[in-house]
């Protein structure tokens, strides 16, 4: 029988979404110090792609610039950038995907996953 956690303690000033993934996570994981810092990141990341979103909903697709003329908002490029940054977040942390096909089977750390399936990967010769 899995063992069912409250979530740690939110960083202040997350949002819906971030807080969200914050309680998701933290219940489900065990965290080191240092991969909650991750953690907290990827919830601010989550966040800001939300306000991010909600900008782009009203704001013009094509913007002026004095020396090209009409150019993509730049916004575009900052979520651009962001999902990247997400995507390098989630990484990071190594988390099993939601059909559990890295191998999280929550018993494990995100580090000891990360190391088991690294060392899968070496005694592959991948």
């Amino acid at each position: 029988m899995k063992q069912i956690r409250e979530p740690l303690e939110a960083p202040p000033g997350l949002a819906e979404r971030g807080l969200e993934a914050w309680n998701r996570l933290t219940v489900e994981y065990v965290f080191r110090t240092d991969e909650l810092h991750v953690v907290r990141e990827f919830c601010r990341t989550l966040d800001l792609l939300e306000r991010l979103a909600a900008e782009l909903e009203t704001a013009p697709t094509m913007v002026m610039s004095p020396s090209q003329g009409s150019v993509p908002n730049r916004l575009f490029a900052e979520i651009r950038q962001q999902r990247l940054a997400l995507r390098g977040l989630a990484s990071s942390l190594a988390l099993p995907d939601e059909a559990g096909s890295r191998g999280g089977d929550g018993q494990l750390t995100v580090s000891q996953n990360a190391r088991k399936a690294s060392r899968a990967r070496w005694d592959r010769g991948a």
